[in-house]
């Protein structure tokens, strides 16, 4: 059985802006879900990353869940915990919802398919939070050997789309290799 897997922004950013957005949904696109305040977030920045336009036109994405109610209020007071005094109102909104998201899949969606829910970041304090709310936590290096185990990518792409995700500036693991992209992961089923 596959877990439905909440992307936050930082992982789409990093498939967008080497253009492997495809590899991404040909690989677990039918179970990535995404909240409002991701989408928002895309937005946002597609000033900042015109690639991120690529997102909002991906025809494997699922159109992204609202939080309502108490688990609107659950996902304010998360992101309060991930900020810091000096950032903007809205940041970390989306790690928070996903976390939230995540969380409380089976009861959000009723999904037979994806009964269950994991949380896929590139932000340390997001994944550390998500883990210590009982999810299963991924990077975008982990999705990366996903792809590879899907065969939508070889190793070698892999290496070559992890160093070129780095050189775009983003913050991923410098140090992963061949074990971590290319090694066969426990999520894979």
């Amino acid at each position: 059985m596959a877990a439905a897997i909440y992307l936050d922004t930082g992982v789409f950013w990093s498939f967008a802006v080497v253009d492997a957005l495809g590899h991404l949904g040909s690989a677990v696109g039918r179970q990535v879900r995404w909240t409002e305040a991701v989408e928002a977030e895309v937005k946002r920045n597609t000033g900042r990353c015109f690639e991120l336009w690529n997102v909002l036109s991906a025809p494997w994405l699922r159109r992204p869940i609202r939080l309502e109610g108490q688990l609107a209020v659950e996902a304010v007071r998360l992101r309060d915990s991930l900020a810091r005094s000096s950032d903007p109102p809205l940041m970390h909104l989306g790690e928070a919802e996903s976390i939230v998201a995540a969380t409380n899949h089976a009861t959000l969606t009723n999904e037979a398919e994806h009964p269950v829910a994991v949380f896929a970041s590139d932000d340390f304090s997001a994944r550390r939070l998500g883990r210590q709310r009982g999810l299963e936590v991924l990077a975008t290096e982990d999705l990366l050997r996903v792809c590879v185990e899907a065969g939508t990518i070889g190793c070698d792409e892999a290496l070559r789309l992890h160093r070129r995700m780095l050189q775009a500036g983003r913050s991923l693991d410098v140090h992963a290799g061949v074990d971590r992209l290319c090694g066969r992961s426990h999520f894979s089923r």
